[in-house]
């Protein structure tokens, strides 16, 4: 499995991994574990863009005062 950098890498990785489950090339605990790993890169990568965005907005109301 690549690197997952991006949601883009991350959401294909998903996908491959239902195709992987759904053809028998994967079991469903393994499939299960990857997944649960990826969905924590995504919750990361959320948590990190919205901290990007109150940064900002903190910043843009500090401006405006």
């Amino acid at each position: 499995m690549p690197q997952i950098k991006t949601v883009k890498t991350a959401l294909t990785q998903i996908s491959r991994i239902n195709s992987d489950l759904a053809s028998g090339e994967l079991n469903a605990e393994l499939a299960n574990n990857l997944i649960k790993n990826i969905s924590l890169f995504l919750k990361a990568f959320e948590l990190n863009d919205i901290e990007k965005r109150l940064i900002e907005l903190e910043e843009n109301i500090s401006s405006d005062s």
